[in-house]
């Protein structure tokens, strides 16, 4: 892809900005008024709403959802090149004549299949683990802690995932039109993920086999012994935890505690260049 384009595309993401500010804060309104009144009912934990670190975790819901898009234009197209050069045109055209309920299914189950090993690495590679340590550094679990993630974390785990599903030729990425199931996914992806951070005590029952669940993935959020750290790590499908042996998911209880037992320093624009320069702000 050329400057010019990339250029382009990011003179066009400049001028929809408003437009995706005001998207964003629609979906904090209607995820704060949805959630934040079930979490006041049906807590794991009883805890505050305007809890320590609540306006910075509402700066990084705007920061992640609109700071990443100018990264991923390069990223994904990079993905994207390598794929087409590398396999005939056909391939693609294939995989993109599929029904858009098949389609939909392939993503995510591919989709996952690349997020489940895009976020186990961030835990197992250092770098990368200083990036996300900030999302799971909170000693408290709720809906906000979805997006209290950093926007370069954003680009990392989108486009690990991207890599499998574009390879498979899911994807339309021609541009000409909206790609219809690219969207839902990452709608539900977005809306689900919100939900099992959410400090509610749901069960599911049969249900927990087979998609991620508050319960689930709060176990991931765990800060204890090794037998709770670096667990379920997949954004929908717990399937491939317990393929890869990473599964922990007791039938009953939540877990204890939260958090993280490494330094992280403390502020938004702190942590914001913490992956960075950790070697100077470390303890």
């Amino acid at each position: 892809m050329s400057p010019e384009i990339i250029m382009n595309q990011w003179a066009h993401l400049l001028e929809g900005m408003d437009q995706k500010a005001l998207s964003l804060a629609t979906w904090f309104l209607v995820a704060l008024c949805a959630i934040a009144p079930l979490e006041k009912i049906f807590y794991i934990k009883r805890q505050d709403l305007f809890r320590k670190d609540f306006i910075s975790d509402v700066a990084y819901f705007f920061l992640s959802g609109i700071l990443p898009s100018f990264l991923l234009v390069i990223t994904t197209s990079i993905i994207v090149l390598g794929f087409r050069s590398a396999l005939p045109a056909e391939w693609f055209a294939y995989g993109q004549s599929l029904p858009v309920g098949v389609r939909i299914v392939a993503i995510i189950v591919v989709g996952d299949f690349g997020f489940y090993w895009a976020h186990r690495w961030a835990h197992e590679i250092p770098w990368v683990w200083r990036i996300h340590s900030i999302h799971h550094s909170p000693t408290a679990v709720d809906w906000l802690v979805a997006t209290r993630v950093h926007p370069l974390e954003v680009v990392f785990l989108r486009s690990i995932s991207f890599i499998p599903v574009c390879g498979l030729g899911l994807v339309d990425f021609s541009g000409a039109k909206a790609d219809l199931p690219s969207l839902l996914l990452l709608s539900f992806n977005n809306i689900w993920g919100i939900f099992i951070h959410a400090n509610v005590k749901f069960r599911f029952g049969w249900l927990e086999q087979l998609i991620s669940t508050p319960h689930f993935h709060h176990w991931h959020h765990a800060n204890g012994s090794a037998l709770v750290v670096n667990k379920n790590y997949a954004a929908l499908l717990p399937v491939y935890d317990r393929l890869f042996g990473t599964l922990h998911q007791p039938k009953t209880h939540f877990p204890a505690a939260y958090g993280i037992s490494s330094y992280l320093p403390e502020g938004l624009l702190k942590q914001l260049v913490y992956p960075f320069t950790w070697f100077l702000l470390r303890k």
